[in-house]
């Protein structure tokens, strides 16, 4: 008889429950699934020390001429910077929301960050969860407030363009919260060495929807077998991890550090930073078909090729 490790009896148990779920106010009249095409490039860049993480996204979007792009940084000192938590709502017309704005009072070692830029009022403008350490070494995550946290040096940055589309920040009539949602490009596609694209899509999840089975759905509908996660800002209905273990707080934000769709074997791999609205930061792989979105999350897919 082959026993099951605690993990996978915990796996089981949530297996057997209906997915998790909250309530928006509004009326879900948007479908929870809305994916767009675009010709994609990946270049790797560095962030300009002296600016906020706005100016320097926005200026590396003026030099390659395109409105929208996802993005991973890596390492580097944030100072001064803001940021805010995920938080129980105490207003009726939402069902979630964020804390009061945090100053840090020293530099933030940024390990990583994930962010999403495009328009709001046809200005750039981006969405950026990340993680870092405090002053005392401890792991911390949250919403870095993007027009107050400054570059104390050079960021390396791993930038997506996207060339045909871009992310726009709308009102949800669901959640009333404004959020990023894909939409194509007004304008003329940019050339933009389209020699060295490739052909991706926008993805935007919305709530109640699991993360994983959205991401399969989405190649599905665009007939890819494998595919990459870039970029990768969200928030889960509290989470539940492939080893089992599971954040009971509902109210969370996310970060995906790194992520992989295999249509084919029907696999999901998420692997992610998340942090609730006590204050817990937990890392690990999101178990597929458990972790519905809470608010949103927004992500570019990138096609690969499979053995």
């Amino acid at each position: 008889m082959v026993l099951s490790s605690p993990g996978e009896i915990v796996k089981k148990f949530f297996q057997s429950l209906p997915l998790r779920r909250v309530e928006h106010p509004g009326p879900c009249v948007e479908q929870a699934l809305h994916t767009v095409p675009s010709r994609c490039i990946t270049v790797h860049e560095r962030l300009q020390r002296g600016y906020t993480i706005l100016e320097a996204f926005s200026a590396l979007l003026k030099k390659y001429d395109v409105d929208g792009a996802v993005a991973r940084m890596q390492g580097g000192d944030l100072y001064p910077a803001s940021y805010v938590l995920p938080a129980l709502s105490t207003d009726p017309n939402y069902a979630v929301y964020y804390s009061q704005t945090h100053k840090a009072h020293r530099p933030l070692a940024l390990t990583q960050g994930a962010v999403t830029i495009g328009l709001r009022d046809q200005q750039t403008w981006l969405h950026c969860h990340a993680r870092w350490t405090d002053e005392h070494g401890m792991l911390q995550c949250g919403h870095l407030l993007p027009e107050q946290t400054c570059l104390a040096n050079d960021i390396e940055v791993e930038l997506t363009l996207l060339l045909d589309a871009t992310f726009e920040v709308c009102a949800d009539e669901h959640t009333h919260f404004s959020l990023f949602k894909p939409r194509p490009n007004l304008s003329e596609s940019r050339s933009c060495d389209s020699f060295n694209s490739v052909n991706g899509f926008l993805v935007r999840i919305g709530p109640n929807v699991d993360f994983g089975q959205a991401l399969l759905e989405a190649c599905d509908r665009h007939e890819i077998n494998a595919a990459l996660v870039q970029g990768g800002v969200g928030s889960v209905v509290g989470a539940v991890f492939d080893d089992g273990r599971v954040v009971e707080p509902f109210v969370t934000e996310l970060m995906v550090r790194s992520g992989h769709v295999d249509c084919l074997k029907r696999q999901v791999t998420l692997d992610i930073s998340l942090i609730d609205y006590t204050g817990a930061v937990t890392e690990g792989r999101l178990a597929l078909g458990q972790n519905p979105i809470l608010v949103t999350c927004e992500l570019v897919l990138i096609p690969v090729c499979t053995i």
